[in-house]
């Protein structure tokens, strides 16, 4: 089994938008999808479940969009990295991305490539062995999830997950 650098949540309400994105991802070595969600309340319970690493996340999408998915990820999350997705990029959206807690904004059109770049360079270096991968199910972070750009608390800090 290879190193895996991150495991990603795609959400995004488009199918071929989450395909183009996760072909992105799997031809990078180190990067894991671990899941898809197709809108906000979608992404939160995945991001519960499965404990992803980054969520790259749509801005546009129905139910509940992006940046109010992001204020309540980050809440309950906030050591996860939060990469925003949109064909409706501006100064207007930089902001309200900021004032949110997404750490990067990208557009869909132009972006792939430095949203890759991005995410390589979030996570340089981190692995996780199947035994640390196994623990991130679970909900635990183990010590070698932490990376040199900021360190994540461990699980005692996170919600306690529901049953």
């Amino acid at each position: 089994m290879g190193v895996t650098l991150a495991t990603i949540l795609i959400v995004d309400d488009s199918s071929s938008v989450r395909k183009v994105v996760r072909t992105l991802f799997e031809a990078e070595k180190g990067f894991t999808i671990s899941g898809e969600a197709v809108n906000g309340l979608d992404a939160i319970a995945k991001t519960e479940e499965l404990q992803p690493d980054l969520i790259v996340l749509d801005l546009s999408m129905p139910i509940m969009n992006g940046l109010e998915a992001a204020d309540v990820l980050k809440s309950r999350w906030p050591e996860i990295p939060i990469y925003i997705l949109t064909a409706h990029g501006g100064p207007e959206v930089d902001r309200a991305a900021q004032t949110a807690g997404i750490d990067a904004v990208f557009a869909k059109d132009k972006d792939m490539p430095r949203l890759i770049a991005n995410a390589r360079a979030a996570f340089p270096g981190k692995s996780k062995s199947s035994k640390s991968a196994k623990s991130a199910k679970s909900g635990k972070r183990s010590k070698t999830t932490k990376t040199s750009r900021s360190p994540k608390p461990n699980s005692a800090t996170k919600p306690p997950k529901r049953g």
